[in-house]
């Protein structure tokens, strides 16, 4: 009997295990696009927004060239990131310059800092305003 209840104990333990490592491969390398449609009487035409946050220094094929298809098919008039582009502990900044050059070929791009921006600025002594506008 014990060895059936370790049996269904350790199955359950990799199961849950297996999950957590499913959706944090998802949460990591998954894209996906939400839209969300808001009225409004101040605007004369529809006004299409890319709203990215929370990268983390991710990559999404090569040269994030899978990441930026998918926001072009999305047409945008505006790109807005929102904290969280790069980490605060790593001192790579190419991923997310690179990454705004490119996006700033298909629309307008604003950036704003997140907690990780704002440590790093501390972590690194550098003011990544005067990176990421280079």
């Amino acid at each position: 009997m014990k060895r059936k209840a370790l049996f269904i104990c350790l199955a359950v333990l990799i199961l849950v295990g297996a999950a957590a490592l499913l959706s944090l491969a998802l949460s990591t390398y998954g894209l996906s696009v939400s839209r969300y449609s808001i009225a409004s009487p101040k605007l004369c035409e529809p006004l299409r927004i890319v709203h990215l946050s929370d990268l983390h220094n991710s990559v999404f094929g090569p040269h994030n060239a899978r990441l930026i298809r998918k926001i072009a098919a999305q047409e945008p008039d505006l790109i807005l990131i929102t904290g969280d582009l790069i980490n605060a502990n790593e001192e790579r900044t190419d991923i997310a310059t690179e990454l705004i050059t490119e996006l700033s070929t298909i629309a307008p791009v604003y950036v704003s800092f997140g907690n990780h921006e704002r440590a790093y600025e501390t972590n690194y002594g550098t003011n990544l305003r005067a990176v990421y506008t280079e």
